[in-house]
């Protein structure tokens, strides 16, 4: 499992008193797991199962139950055969100190809390964030200020109706619309992993008395590299399709910025209904499971924003 390294050690934040050994180098958390909080809330080490560490990734002792029913309440901690800590049923650590002026008594001296790190670094499940999809009707303003010889309807923009067709037929995107493509259901989270793929329909609908020449773009938000790519196609008559951007090869799929269709002609009250298929690319390269797993333990979000622009034609 990959290390989580902290370049920088400062006192204020850790320190290393499970075992009073200094911090050679980086100190490591480790990924996903649980956090040793001292009286100072400064993080004393790391717990992974049963076994707790240091800040060098020593095993410090071994979490063992005695009695299971009682849970947290009966845990020791044992390192090579010997009782050096207990847990109570808070998860607060108490170091087991043998007093030096009567023989035969020990006493217990509080370490620390073990607490539920607020990130949980996993590959899978991985959390994506919603997806803000935009259906933008019209131009630029200064497109539709036409000379007033024009006809009226060309002094207005457009009426454009863009619809989610996977759940809500009738849900209509309107402008900056959030609506997620990787859940069914009009959600506000999705959960997918590298591999996975999946599709979105929605339909481009011309709610106006005249011809419309509409163009659809794809921009990402993302900084922190997600492996997803899309293609697009326009659904044909039954199960029919034919693809816009992309193709039907295993290699087909393209990044965001490059599914560009061709701008389209739409009669007046007609539409096109489109399937969106995306994929979040597995590669299995080092470098690759090397930005998926940080992206993971971090949690990152990715957005994508789908954007409609039309125009009268004539």
């Amino acid at each position: 499992m990959p290390e989580i390294l902290v370049d920088n050690f400062d006192k204020n934040k850790f320190k290393n008193t499970l075992t009073n050994a200094p911090v050679l180098g980086k100190v490591k958390l480790g990924v996903g797991r649980k956090r040793i909080f001292d009286a100072q809330n400064r993080i004393i080490g790391t717990v992974a199962g049963t076994k707790i560490y240091d800040l060098n990734n020593k095993l410090w002792g071994t979490i063992i139950t005695r009695d299971s029913e009682a849970g947290f309440n009966k845990n020791e901690i044992v390192d090579r055969g010997t009782v050096i800590a207990t847990i109570d049923r808070d998860k607060n650590i108490y170091r087991k100190q043998v007093s030096a002026y009567k023989a035969g008594t020990s006493s217990n001296v509080y370490l620390g809390t073990i607490r539920t790190n607020k990130v949980v670094a996993i590959l899978l499940p991985l959390l994506i964030s919603v997806v803000a999809i935009t259906a933008i009707s019209g131009v630029i303003l200064g497109v539709i200020l036409r000379q007033k010889t024009e006809p009226d309807y060309l002094k207005e923009a457009p009426v454009l109706g863009v619809y989610s067709n996977s759940v809500y037929p009738s849900n209509n995107w309107k402008q900056k619309k959030e609506i997620d493509i990787f859940n069914k259901g009009d959600l506000k989270t999705a959960i997918i992993a590298p591999g996975d793929s999946g599709n979105y329909i929605f339909a481009v609908k011309n709610e106006n008395t005249h011809a419309i020449e509409y163009r659809i773009t794809m921009k990402k938000d993302d900084e922190h590299n997600f492996n997803l790519v899309y293609r697009l196609a326009l659904q044909l008559t039954g199960d029919s399709k034919r693809y816009v951007a992309g193709n039907s090869s295993p290699e087909g799929y393209l990044s965001p910025e490059n599914v560009l269709p061709s701008s389209v002609v739409l009669a007046p009250g007609a539409s096109h209904y489109y399937i969106l298929e995306w994929l979040w690319q597995d590669n299995n390269t080092d470098e690759q499971n090397k930005t998926d797993t940080n992206i993971g333990a971090h949690q990152y979000s990715y957005n994508l924003e789908l954007t409609v622009s039309a125009e009268y034609v004539g």
